[in-house]
């Protein structure tokens, strides 16, 4: 029998357990599978393997928080999200949230029917309001007329499609999301760089007359 790379051997683990795992779990069941392996520690080992493989395009791993991975086939939910757009280049004419991936101008995705979770930041980027909408334009605009309109510069967002289909989703999978968005949104000086990437989708913000 043919004996299996790390990477075959993570695979296999992700494939049974749908929701992922962290990657100390990861290496313990990974060098279950592999008992001829003489790793002296497995879980620096996994845990450099996929953090280098989900820098690859085709790669099959998603990174969903801190030393958090799934299968990207398998993945739940992906969300879509901006970091510190500016108030004042939201038109008030305009009923559109428009967003592009950086360097690539013209892949351009209307957010303003997407249903997420906003927070305002003042000027000193502290942050001064979180909510929810099931319209993110519509809400965040309503800031900048509401007696909250001269507390706030810039805003963040983390939104879905309206039809996101219900998932059942681990506990698991839950705090690590939301730990995702903290990370993002607080930039907290004593966590690590590495520790702010997951897989969602981020847009810059276009300005719309």
């Amino acid at each position: 029998m043919k004996k299996l790379t790390w990477l075959q051997a993570i695979e296999m683990v992700l494939e049974k357990y749908k929701t992922g795992l962290h990657c100390k779990e990861i290496a313990k069941y990974a060098k279950e599978l592999m008992p001829t392996s003489n790793t002296s520690n497995p879980y620096k080992n996994v845990n450099g393997i996929l953090n280098k493989d989900c820098q690859k395009c085709n790669s099959k791993f998603s990174k969903i928080g801190k030393s958090y991975f799934i299968l990207k086939d398998k993945r739940l939910l992906k969300p879509f999200y901006g970091i510190h757009w500016k108030k004042n280049e939201i038109s008030k004419k305009s009923a559109k949230l428009i967003g592009y991936i950086p360097n690539k101008q013209k892949n351009e995705t209307d957010f303003s029917k997407y249903q997420g979770i906003y927070i305002l930041y003042d000027i000193n980027e502290k942050i001064v309001r979180v909510g929810q909408s099931d319209e993110l334009l519509t809400r965040i605009k309503l800031h900048t007329k509401n007696k909250c309109a001269n507390e706030w510069e810039t805003f963040s967002w983390f939104g879905f499609p309206k039809n996101t289909e219900n998932k059942v989703v681990s506990a698991e999978y839950i705090i690590s999301f939301l730990e995702s968005i903290l990370l993002k949104c607080n930039n907290p000086r004593l966590n690590k760089q590495d520790e702010y990437n997951f897989d969602g989708e981020y847009y810059n913000q276009k300005i719309t007359p």
